[in-house]
């Protein structure tokens, strides 16, 4: 694991540096600084192979991240002033027939800019994007461009319903939440959803389950499972995508 765990402070140095580089990394203004992530874990945990019985995409709901968060140069990309996203990638995760999630494979190498780039409006963070792949996405495909190909098209095939709305309703359960991205996603059923939130129970994100043929199916229960009758928050946010 030393050869992972120096690949990962090398990516942290790395994300203190990309400022520098600016307009190229990100398309933005080379005055954004670090677009990194602040909750990323640096240092990796076990490594964990097995066969992949279906995978779960991640989303998180950003407006809830950046609470607090829009003065931190770590998060300039994502939270500074001006950034406008909603939901976003935290990432794909092969997982096995119990739902454990595979992950640090083998060694990843770090990703040229040019696959950094295409995910910024995907994944607004540089160093989760070089995360996403060096701990999950190199047990699920041989090349980079093919794992985070794989999360576009599956992002983009979602159609998020009008969070605003929902975060002005008081009485906002997990039922409705999901009842909402089943009314703009007709192919999507509710045990494919699972609904993530804070100790203060306010959104935080959702997860979608697939089998191994990226078909959706029921997602496993785990402590993190929330009855459909437990009331949620949702910090407001712009939405920038279609609403339906």
């Amino acid at each position: 694991m030393k050869n992972t765990s120096s690949l990962l402070r090398k990516i942290i140095l790395a994300g203190c540096l990309l400022g520098s580089y600016g307009s190229h990394a990100w398309g933005r203004p080379s005055q954004i600084i670090a677009p990194a992530h602040s909750d990323i874990v640096t240092e990796p945990s076990d490594k964990y192979e097995a066969d992949i019985a279906g995978y779960t995409l991640a989303l998180q709901w950003s407006p809830e991240y950046c609470r607090g968060k829009t003065t931190r140069a770590a998060d300039a990309y994502q939270c500074g002033t001006g950034r406008f996203f909603s939901f976003v990638s935290e990432g794909l995760w092969g997982v096995d027939a119990a739902g454990k999630r595979l992950q640090y494979c083998k060694e990843a190498t770090a990703l040229p800019l040019a696959t950094i780039d295409k995910m910024a409006d995907v994944t607004p963070s540089a160093q989760l994007v070089q995360q996403q792949w060096t701990k999950y996405g190199a047990c699920t495909a041989s090349k980079a461009e093919d794992y985070f190909s794989r999360i576009s098209m599956l992002f983009r095939k979602i159609h998020f319903p009008d969070m605003n709305i929902l975060s002005s309703d008081p009485n906002l359960t997990v039922a409705k939440l999901k009842e909402a991205f089943i009314e703009a996603n007709r192919h999507l059923d509710a045990k494919a959803i699972k609904v993530v939130v804070n100790h203060k129970n306010w959104l935080t994100g959702i997860r979608l389950c697939y089998n191994a043929d990226f078909k959706f199916q029921n997602c496993l229960s785990d402590s993190v499972t929330l009855p459909a009758d437990t009331k949620i928050k949702v910090k407001p946010g712009f939405q920038l995508r279609p609403v339906f």
